[in-house]
């Protein structure tokens, strides 16, 4: 016996008769435009009356791990979450990541060379990164500004990743990298928005800037799994914070004391060992700018973190896990 997809009655759903939904039927166009808002523009197959009964226990076969238990789950889920995206796509964005910043250490490590910086090594590479700057060394304010693209890009690229895992399907990560590159000026002007937004916040203090990250810390990755420019990607990061401020404030903490700690035991260790070791100055420095590529670890994980934030921002404010779950067992009216 067949099953209509519908849902409603589970009654017969003889051969050859049309499938509510189903190609063809004239409601169709206006369902299929709600998946496609629910799931971004991936085609998505309609069921029909003699089709198997779906997964019930909430599974998505598409999620590649991540999404499978598609539900809140709370700061530590989230943080967690973000782990698991950086594992499954770890080739797609570490390798984005280390394209953009071995360029980046090279440029930082001639400046220093050649404007005679000393070495120090009492704080990570997030904490001196504005610290670094001198505002008699012009390039030294580059560095700090293609390393604030270089997170937004990667933030596009794991927006685009999460995009696909809601939709069931896996982008081959040449086809992401065309993507992200193709909305360049999108990367570049997003940091543009938020920056001087955290930098006012900032005033309050250092949880002026966590309260600021919070509102804040889902624009890139909106406007790569929404495809949306850059005042649009601002707002929607900020609408959505603002609906589940406690757990959005609650990620950016999470995922600023795991970026410091992974970065004190990938930073501070090589340096204070070379310290003891070779006492010159210039193998010091050296040795320091390279034990900062921490930074292809930490920022794809931000990234990754940001990424699964969004996803939980949306099923708290906008219930997306029960839209798409009612749309996988039929019952999208």
């Amino acid at each position: 016996m067949a099953v209509s997809s519908a849902g409603a009655q589970g009654g017969w759903a003889p051969p050859g008769s049309a499938v509510p939904g189903a190609p063809g039927d004239a409601t169709a166009a206006p369902r299929q435009v709600e998946v496609a808002a629910l799931r971004g523009s991936a085609g998505v197959a309609v069921a029909r009356g003699d089709d198997r009964w779906p997964d019930t226990d909430g599974s998505r076969s598409g999620g590649h791990g991540v999404l499978e238990d598609l539900e809140p789950v709370g700061v530590g889920g989230v943080l967690d979450g973000g782990f698991h995206i950086l594992r499954n796509h770890f080739g797609l964005l570490v390798g984005l990541a280390a394209s953009i910043y071995l360029p980046l250490q090279l440029l930082d490590l001639w400046v220093a060379i050649s404007a005679g910086l000393s070495a120090e090594i009492d704080s990570t590479p997030l904490l001196s990164v504005l610290a670094s700057t001198d505002s008699q060394l012009p390039l030294t304010w580059v560095v700090f500004a293609l390393r604030v693209l270089a997170l937004s890009v990667l933030g596009m690229a794991a927006g685009i990743v999460m995009r696909d895992s809601l939709a069931g399907v896996r982008r081959r990560p040449a086809a992401v990298v065309r993507r992200v590159a193709r909305r360049w000026w999108v990367a570049l002007l997003v940091p543009v928005l938020c920056i001087p937004v955290k930098l006012a916040f900032g005033c309050l203090g250092y949880i002026g800037f966590f309260l600021g990250d919070a509102l804040l810390m889902c624009a890139s990755v909106v406007a790569g799994a929404e495809g949306k420019g850059p005042l649009a990607s601002f707002a929607r990061s900020w609408r959505l914070g603002a609906r589940s401020f406690g757990t959005a404030l609650g990620v950016s903490l999470g995922a600023f004391a795991i970026s410091v700690v992974l970065q004190f035991a990938l930073y501070l260790g090589p340096a204070l060992l070379t310290s003891v070791f070779v006492p010159s100055e210039a193998v010091i420095l050296a040795v320091q700018q390279a034990a900062m590529l921490s930074l292809v670890v930490t920022q794809p994980l931000t990234a990754a973190i940001a990424a699964r934030g969004y996803v939980e921002l949306r099923c708290r404010s906008e219930a997306l896990d029960l839209a798409l779950r009612r749309h996988d067992l039929g019952l999208v009216a």
